[in-house]
């Protein structure tokens, strides 16, 4: 488990009004993410649907498509946070609708 403090990013998100949801912090991380490697910069996606060819209703939260690797995804859950393992070793092994 990795933590991500994203103080300037929240305070923006927070000063402009925006519900600090799950799903803000998971396209505010992604964007941390995109700046910390150039080759990232359009590899990385957050909560979009149709990722997994098998159901395409399910959202992981953050892909990140490695160039010439595996994709990599993150699961992230607000504390207490009972269900993010679950929901990642669930997503093990699935089969992803882009490579």
């Amino acid at each position: 488990m990795i933590g991500i403090t994203t103080d300037d990013s929240a305070q923006h998100y927070q000063d402009s009004g925006s519900r600090n949801s799950e799903q803000t912090i998971n396209n505010v991380l992604g964007q941390l993410l995109r700046n910390k490697n150039i080759r990232w910069k359009n590899r990385i996606e957050t909560e979009n649907t149709g990722v997994f060819s098998d159901d395409i209703h399910k959202r992981p939260d953050i892909v990140v498509y490695q160039p010439g690797g595996l994709p990599v995804l993150i699961e992230s859950e607000f504390e207490p946070a009972c269900s993010v393992e679950d929901d990642a070793r669930s997503r093990l092994g699935k089969s992803l609708t882009r490579n």
